[in-house]
């Protein structure tokens, strides 16, 4: 046998020995995006899912429905932007749910309206525009019993939805010289 013959067979041998750890590589590792198919969940929001007002200044709920980003008015409208996205190829069922800031000088959760809409600004099932809960009324977390049920939910696999998180101080509350505050943390959790 040659020397040429030798070599083409050598090539070929290492040819098909790469093309194969290449496509095993890439069908495991380099899918485009992460190979994830663990029946989870994703939570992106502003400002890491935390709003915090203050009592300075209360707004009716038709204000308080149509709060946008605005970093000028941050410590009086909590506003928040987040994706929400299923990390499976199956449906999930998931709560959304807050956690309370804890510390002094709180404002009493009966004056913090909370409202949840999608990325049009339609309110999500449960979010009126008659009735805006409060966060003292909103039931006891199933992920978290320090938590306030905000929403439940299923998502297709894959799927992923925008929403937008409002809340303000009711309108009902009395403005004191005190300044209070009120803050809460956003998370998720498959049901």
């Amino acid at each position: 046998m040659s020397n040429y013959l030798k070599r083409f067979f050598i090539l070929l041998f290492m040819g098909i020995v790469f093309l194969g750890a290449l496509f095993f590589f890439k069908s495991h590792f380099f899918n485009g995006s992460p190979k994830v198919d663990n029946d989870s969940i994703s939570l992106y929001c502003t400002d890491q899912g935390r709003v915090s007002i203050t009592n300075k200044l209360p707004l009716t709920d038709n204000v308080g429905r149509r709060i946008e980003l605005n970093d000028e008015h941050r410590d009086i409208q909590g506003y928040l932007e987040c994706t929400l996205q299923s990390n499976s190829s199956a449906k999930l069922d998931y709560e959304l749910y807050l956690l309370k800031d804890l510390g002094e000088g709180l404002i009493d959760a009966n004056y913090i309206k909370i409202y949840l809409s999608d990325d049009f600004d339609v309110a999500m099932e449960g979010y009126d525009k008659n009735a805006v809960p409060t966060y003292a009324s909103l039931k006891v977390a199933d992920s978290d019993p320090a938590g306030a049920r905000l929403y439940t939910g299923s998502l297709k696999g894959r799927e992923k939805i925008t929403l937008k998180l409002r809340m303000w101080v009711a309108d009902s509350y009395v403005i004191t010289d005190e300044i209070k505050k009120f803050g809460i943390v956003l998370k998720a959790k498959i049901k």
